[in-house]
């Protein structure tokens, strides 16, 4: 389990380096706001894709794919090691059932 808890960390980490160098990747080729790369990064990330700004320049069409390849790994990770850490610490519990009975 403390395995599990320090790949968990270790995601965690890697997902924040990589929506840190979008958003800073983005805010340099493509000359957007801080906020602006920042918000590409995270829908770039989460393959949502508004729409709304996409990379005009090559550097943040590479850098745009970067990020569609690493940080959907990573993204897509975390809620299934999240789920398997709580899986495994519900079977470590001891099963508790409250009793509602007088007599239990």
């Amino acid at each position: 389990m403390v395995d599990l808890r320090l790949r968990l960390r270790i995601f965690i980490g890697l997902l924040i380096v990589i929506i840190i160098m979008g958003t800073l990747g983005f805010r340099f080729t493509e000359g957007l706001s801080l906020v602006d790369a920042f918000y590409f990064s995270i829908v770039t990330i989460a393959t949502v894709g508004y729409g709304d700004i996409h990379p005009s320049t090559e550097p943040g069409k590479f850098l745009a794919m970067f990020l569609i390849l690493c940080g959907v790994g990573v993204f897509f990770t975390l809620p299934s090691a999240s789920t398997l850490l709580t899986r495994m610490r519900r079977r470590w519990l001891p099963d508790f059932r409250p009793c509602f009975n007088q007599g239990c």
